[in-house]
């Protein structure tokens, strides 16, 4: 359910997963192409790419108290048709977008209207390994 506090948190937290993690690609952390991980920390700080990012700011809103259910892995291309992953947070008003693209919160809408194409989405109140919704043909 959709609430003033909730969206104050869901900024909050935008904002501090967006400045506690340095964007660096799997194959600088890892020497992979992809890989979905938790935030690497290197010398005190963190570093991930988008995954790592969406993973991180999910785990900053379960600690807060909001149940895992609506907090949703998005997987979209961007507006250089290049892969990249969100955290959807469903509620009964509008979905909510957490994007380490974006400096604040941001929408399905506004993101579509930005060139960014939705692929596929995590089932609500499901497990990551259950098969993702299409959301696109």
């Amino acid at each position: 359910v959709y609430t003033d506090d909730l969206g104050d948190l869901l900024s909050k937290i935008q904002r501090k997963g967006n400045k506690d993690v340095t964007y660096k690609e799997d194959k600088e952390l890892y020497n992979v192409t992809e890989k979905w991980a938790y935030p690497k920390e290197k010398n005190f700080k963190l570093y991930g790419d988008c995954e790592d990012i969406a993973i991180y700011k999910r785990q900053l809103l379960i600690e807060a108290g909001v149940p895992l259910g609506p907090l949703l892995l998005t997987i979209c291309v961007d507006y250089a048709n290049r892969g990249h992953c969100v955290l959807c947070v469903v509620t009964d008003k509008k979905d909510i977008i957490l994007c380490n693209m974006h400096e604040t919160l941001t929408y399905p809408t506004v993101m579509r209207r930005e060139g960014f194409k939705f692929l596929y989405r995590q089932q609500i109140n499901q497990p990551i390994d259950v098969p993702w919704d299409v959301l696109t043909k």
